[in-house]
């Protein structure tokens, strides 16, 4: 009889380390699934806004098209480049969204603008 018991005992470790196996395997596939949705989809586009207290273009060019300082509310000056088609350099005092590209050294190539 005892070497019934120990028979029915190893079967019994089998079945469990199959089963810790089986459902490690559905958590990993599980969180795997939830990680690669989240992953996907648009990134968010790289915007700036304000108020333009200040233009002036520089002496400098990149890939041919003029380099503008542009200020945003007394802070911040960004080196901006407008070569998209339809989008022109600001007047101050318009509040707009600017959405940009980085490019070169830090230059914001700008390649929409949106009223605020």
């Amino acid at each position: 009889m005892k070497l019934k018991r120990r028979g029915m005992s190893a079967v019994s470790a089998v079945i469990g380390v199959i089963l810790l196996v089986c459902i490690t395997l559905a958590i990993a596939a599980t969180v795997y699934v939830y990680v690669e949705g989240q992953r996907d989809g648009e990134p968010a586009p790289l915007t700036v806004e304000g108020t333009v207290t200040s233009v002036a273009e520089t002496s400098g060019a990149y890939e041919n098209a003029t380099i503008y300082e542009i200020v945003l509310g007394n802070e911040y000056d960004y080196m901006m480049l407008f070569r998209t088609e339809g989008t022109v350099v600001p007047d101050e005092g318009d509040s707009l969204r600017f959405y940009y590209d980085l490019v070169g050294d830090g230059y914001y190539d700008v390649y929409q603008t949106e009223s605020l």
